[in-house]
């Protein structure tokens, strides 16, 4: 009788434990050997997936442990690929909060999730090469956000507005869109982004350089393939530039002054000029271009002479050590 007993005990025991455990994940968020995500943000993550439309994500797994349905590993066949939530599970009480979205070539033809503001810790969004429509939900003003990046989408309308509020962005790339009108001047409130990437959209008007200018960490500044009207005036204030890359129907006024000029890498995407613009631009931009350390063009290789004009700048006095030339795609 006693064994009987000590054999239903047992079972009770173990009954007991594993219905606990399915409360606990059901019931109160999710919990795992790689810290818990409150309820809260689970809840959050379910109504991302649906305005995303991204219908593979499993909530019987914890989505901070770590498991492939929520951190796929990189693949060499498909390297555009990513699949990751990141999670911090440095809180205390073994609390875990979700940090970064990652969900790169999936296909995904939602919308740009509104419930994003639910996470209260998030920092990172990539949504790089999906079918996403609509525009920047207002919503986004709320968070914190550091990493916005979502080229290569179907995202139209204007640029919000609202973007110049969300001043926590240190990068921020819309490229390869559909959005139109101008460059909103609030995105000069932006003073921690150090990459713009508004490149092939529809964009068109005179720039607000005043508020660009204000912009002094930018490292990188991409505006091609768009539809803005005039030349880009003085950027002298942008001390840190790197990397910028433009191709007005007239090539651009670069005014930087060489006391001012820390590019090490200018890009620039001339392409169809004729021989003579080339060669004014070549010849109105020498004391900018020889400052640099590396210059790259991107243009069409008919134009020989680009060549020539381009080695004369590397003289002895001259920074410029490489020249390269690309064929646009």
């Amino acid at each position: 009788m006693s064994i009987i007993l000590y054999i239903n005990l047992r079972l009770l025991f173990t009954l007991t434990f594993i219905f606990s455990k399915l409360l606990l994940n059901e019931g109160t968020g999710i919990q795992a050997q790689a810290g818990y995500l409150p309820p809260n943000e689970v809840e959050a993550l379910r109504e991302i997936g649906g305005q995303l439309d991204k219908q593979d994500w499993d909530f019987n797994l914890n989505p901070c442990d770590g498991n492939p349905n929520w951190a796929t590993p990189q693949n060499a066949v498909m390297p555009r690929y990513n699949n990751t939530v990141e999670c911090n599970c440095s809180y205390p009480g073994n609390v875990c909060h979700v940090v970064s979205l990652f969900l790169m070539g999936q296909d995904l033809d939602g919308v740009l999730p509104p419930s994003l503001a639910k996470l209260p810790y998030i920092k990172n969004i990539d949504l790089t090469r999906n079918y996403l429509n609509g525009t920047i939900p207002p919503e986004w003003i709320s968070t914190k956000l550091e990493y916005l990046s979502v080229p290569v989408n179907r995202l139209s309308g204007r640029i919000p507005l609202l973007l110049g509020n969300i001043t926590s962005l240190v990068y921020l790339n819309l490229e390869s869109n559909m959005f139109f009108g101008t460059v909103p001047a609030e995105l000069g409130k932006l003073k921690y982004l150090t990459n713009l990437v508004l490149r092939a959209n529809n964009l068109s008007g005179l720039l607000p350089i005043l508020e660009l200018n204000r912009l002094t960490n930018l490292t990188e500044l991409c505006l091609s393939s768009n539809n803005f009207s005039g030349n880009i005036p003085s950027l002298k204030s942008l001390t840190k530039l790197q990397k910028l890359h433009t191709n007005n129907k007239t090539p651009p006024k670069l005014t930087i002054k060489s006391t001012h000029i820390s590019v090490i890498k200018l890009h620039l995407h001339l392409p169809g000029y004729t021989r003579g613009t080339l060669t004014n631009f070549l010849k109105g931009h020498n004391g900018v271009l020889s400052e640099l350390a590396s210059l790259e063009l991107e243009t069409v290789t008919r134009y020989g002479f680009l060549l020539k004009n381009l080695i004369q700048l590397s003289s002895k006095d001259s920074k410029l050590t490489l020249i390269t030339i690309t064929v646009p795609l």
